[in-house]
Order: structure tokens, then C-alpha cells, then sequence
């Protein structure tokens, strides 16, 4: 398995924690929209990279598979 993608999906949920903390600080709706905007594209970015992650490694099993 790429211990990238796995380091890159984890970066993306600490990133959106961060982000959704960070909400409850914000003043105006203009800035919580600003702010959902960006944790969602950070939540579909991790989405992504988990998916790719869980590729990876079915790609792996199934190539122990035909080894065996």
C-alpha cells in the first residue's frame, strides 16, 4: 500500500478538523459560508485520497491473489 495516500487522507481529516473548529470563531454568515465551502472541498479531497488508498491496496491483495 502507498503510505502517501494514507499520510495524504489523514493531512485532509486533520486539515478539515482544523477548519471546522475554527468556524465557531467566525463573525458573519459571508465567513461561515466561506469556511463550509473550504471544509467541504477539503472533506472530498481526503474522500479522494482514501479511495485511492483503498484502490491501492485492493490492487495489492489481488495481485498476492494471482501469486499464490
Amino acid at each position: 500500500m502507498d503510505l502517501t495516500l494514507l499520510q495524504g487522507t489523514l493531512t485532509g481529516l486533520k486539515t478539515a478538523f482544523d477548519i471546522a473548529k475554527g468556524i465557531s470563531d467566525l463573525k458573519t454568515m459571508s465567513e461561515v459560508q466561506t469556511k463550509v465551502i473550504e471544509l467541504q472541498q477539503t472533506i472530498l479531497q481526503a474522500q479522494s485520497t482514501a479511495m485511492a488508498a483503498n484502490a491501492d491496496q485492493y490492487a495489492s491483495i489481488e495481485e498476492l491473489r494471482l501469486l499464490k
